[in-house]
């Protein structure tokens, strides 16, 4: 499994090298997930992976996003999983949206310099003329 590593400006934030890359978290968080689902038991009927004849699933949510035209997925996440790419996603957004006010923040102040700077040179040259 590789790790992401960032590639653009925005996506600088620290992150959990851990998670898949910010678009397959987005991509998850879009896709229409169940309720939580408290316990699933699976029976193995056949075979016995690792001798175990059924296993349990605690918590978990679901969704069966659609990955061509000709078929589907199932995808199933542990509700701490969804809440880990929740707080991802909400971090990323507030390190986007802060580096969109700094941005901001310095336009204005260049702004603010050079209307003072004219103003300076309009008072400089208003002097010469006396």
């Amino acid at each position: 499994m590789s790790i992401y590593q960032p590639t653009k400006p925005m996506d600088t934030t620290p992150r959990d090298p851990h998670l898949p890359p910010p678009a397959v978290c987005d991509w998850l968080l879009e896709q229409d997930w169940s309720e939580m689902i408290p316990v699933t038991l699976i029976q193995y009927h056949g075979s016995t992976p690792h001798g175990m004849n059924q296993s349990k699933l605690y918590e978990y949510q679901q969704s069966d996003p659609a990955i061509s035209a000709e078929g589907g997925g199932n995808i199933l996440l542990s509700v701490e999983a969804l809440d880990v790419l929740r707080k991802d996603q909400d971090d990323r957004r507030a390190a986007l949206e802060q580096k969109r006010q700094a941005s901001e923040a310095e336009r204005l102040a260049n702004t603010a310099t050079r209307w003072s700077q004219d103003a300076a040179d309009r008072v400089r040259e208003s002097c010469r003329r006396l």
